[in-house]
């Protein structure tokens, strides 16, 4: 994906171990900047610590750290999500006269703002080539999320969170959940947190983030059409078990 959305920040977080930083892979679209404003509220800084995608912008694995947490989401809101991030973003390119880094060349965006916003959604659904985005980027990224849910369940150095447990509230999700992840979190970084931080936190960290738009769940249920649930189904309802968002085709 692009290199702005890799974020090399320096969080650190655990004051009793000062060797032990935090490393987040989230997968595109799946709240990277919300798990990285969340850490940033904590306001405690230092060198080492990495928020960002699973492939980098050279679209090659990074060196995942022996301990890690990995970020998915419902596949569905993800591809929603990125049909108007796109569209935000090759407007914005338009405007300044060049294209977005690890974006496909300008000359495709026009094409790509005249096609509908129901041919938009297909074409991530399918990962067509005429998306402004480099579709091997995305593939791989989901394919490397896919492995580490799997490893995670023998592998206990690798926490698997999902962006649904973290929007809270105004995502569609809760409190609670939000602050059993964040416990979890915390928890597996060898960090204690109070119930007065987690409150905080909640409080302070939705939205105005680079790439936020709605943020919500179950988005994909006023965007999908029969054709997009039937494109979907055919390629990617794996992932949707395999991550435990359905238990079947029948949605």
């Amino acid at each position: 994906m692009t290199k702005y959305i890799f974020l090399f920040l320096s969080i650190f977080i655990s004051p009793s171990n000062a060797e032990l930083h935090i490393n987040v892979y989230s997968l595109p679209k799946s709240g990277t900047y919300l798990i990285c404003r969340i850490l940033g509220l904590w306001d405690v800084w230092h060198n080492g610590t990495f928020v960002g995608h699973l492939i980098n912008n050279t679209n090659t694995p990074y060196p995942y750290a022996p301990r890690r947490v990995v970020n998915i989401r419902d596949l569905r809101d993800c591809f929603a999500s990125f049909r108007s991030f796109a569209d935000k973003f090759v407007q914005i390119g338009l405007e300044r006269g060049k294209n977005w880094n690890n974006f496909k060349p300008i000359e495709q965006y026009k094409e790509w703002l005249s096609m509908t916003d129901d041919e938009k959604l297909m074409a991530f659904i399918t990962l067509d080539p005429r998306i402004p985005l480099y579709e091997n980027s995305i593939l791989e990224n989901i394919i490397f999320a896919d492995i580490h849910v799997k490893e995670a369940r023998y592998n206990q150095n690798i926490l698997i969170t999902k962006y649904e447990s973290w929007v809270g509230e105004k995502g569609g999700g809760s409190f609670e959940e939000f602050s059993t992840t964040l416990k979890k979190f915390a928890d597996h970084f060898e960090y204690s947190m109070s119930p007065e931080l987690i409150l905080n936190l909640y409080d302070t960290f939705w939205g105005n983030t680079l790439t936020f738009d709605q943020g919500k769940i179950g988005r994909w249920k006023t965007e999908f059409n029969a054709e997009h649930i039937a494109a979907f189904k055919n390629l990617w309802n794996n992932y949707l078990i395999e991550w435990g968002y359905e238990i079947s085709e029948d949605w």
